[in-house]
């Protein structure tokens, strides 16, 4: 819901990087749906995504964080329709994908919001997803 013009030019970006090196067509979702498109191999869905473009690299932190929420409904999209479901970020050291499987492994954390606007009402749970579950796409 929070996503503009710019957002959309690197989810395709990147959604189109993907789909090039793992030999897939990409289709972006329609507007509010959980996930940001999903790829296909010779007409068969195969795998849905999300794309997030981050602007420091992977290794500076020890995970990563994605709304719990939003990744445990589209897994549940995902399985029931016996696809993938897969991460793809943009680091500023390249484009790493992370498979979600089993997310009960990844820590469960509060997240704050931006520290520009910290709200003590507004706490979402995130996954912390740790690095090493992070592939490089290089």
């Amino acid at each position: 819901m929070h996503e503009n013009t710019k957002n959309e030019r690197d989810e395709r970006r990147i959604a189109e990087y993907a789909a090039k090196a793992w030999n897939v067509e990409s289709y972006p979702a329609p507007k509010l749906c959980e996930v940001d498109g999903a790829f296909f191999r010779d007409g068969a869905p195969v795998a849905f995504y999300e794309i997030k473009k981050r602007n420091y690299k992977l290794n500076s932190l020890p995970s990563i964080w994605l709304d719990k929420k939003k990744v445990d409904k589209a897994l549940l999209v995902a399985k029931r329709q016996n696809m993938r479901f897969l991460l793809i970020f943009e680091f500023d050291d390249g484009i790493w994908y992370c498979v979600v499987k089993n997310p009960e492994h990844w820590p469960v954390e509060q997240n704050k919001g931006p520290a520009r606007k910290r709200d003590n009402f507004d706490r979402d749970e995130v996954y912390a997803i740790p690095i090493q579950d992070w592939m490089s796409m290089a």
